[in-house]
């Protein structure tokens, strides 16, 4: 979950619809994530706005130490507990039998809606698209360029807007900045 929401992926990114559909020059595959002390970077062969270029896009991810939220740990925690191996995808895990099986999508959504209820929020609400767009509106929040959310979301039009959700506390800003405009006598 932390590297949908850090490196802002769509789902289809990470996850295969199901086993059958797994199509490894989609999904993030082992070799295609480079973790070190510091940093991770994510090797993205292929998105929705991708998909004919020779130039993969590279995203990177910068550890937090020694919090909860870093996702530097979480991908080291993962390979280690699933011994994710080269030709896999990233989001496999060990099943019963110690096979290793790729995250499908309805695996991941239901973690993700059953993660939501355990906090008290209600899982109608919330899908793996959340993740996305709550790593948009957050970079947001930490002052980061639209332009640069739209890179790092590798969207290839204004629609990513339409997934930001705006603080009260930027709203009051935009008022405050017309307020002071007004105030200061300011026009065009």
């Amino acid at each position: 979950m932390l590297s949908q929401f850090y490196w802002i992926l769509r789902k289809s990114n990470l996850v295969p619809d199901s086993t059958p559909k797994l199509d490894k020059s989609k999904v993030l595959l082992f070799e295609d994530v480079e973790v070190s002390d510091v940093a991770a970077l994510a090797t993205i062969k292929w998105t929705k706005t991708l998909q004919h270029r020779n130039k993969p896009f590279k995203v990177p991810v910068l550890a937090i130490n020694r919090s909860r939220l870093c996702c530097i740990s979480a991908l080291r925690s993962h390979m280690k507990r699933n011994r994710v191996k080269k030709g896999h995808p990233m989001f496999s895990f060990r099943d019963r039998h110690n096979n290793l099986r790729p995250l499908t999508y309805s695996m991941y959504n239901g973690f993700i809606k059953k993660s939501v209820v355990r906090i008290g929020l209600k899982k109608s609400g919330f899908s793996t698209h959340s993740l996305r767009r709550a790593g948009a509106t957050w970079a947001l929040e930490c002052g980061v360029e639209s332009d640069l959310i739209q890179l790092l979301g590798t969207w290839s039009s204004d629609c990513y807007k339409r997934y930001l959700d705006w603080s009260l506390s930027k709203r009051v800003e935009g008022v405050t900045r017309m307020a002071d405009g007004i105030k200061a006598g300011k026009r065009k």
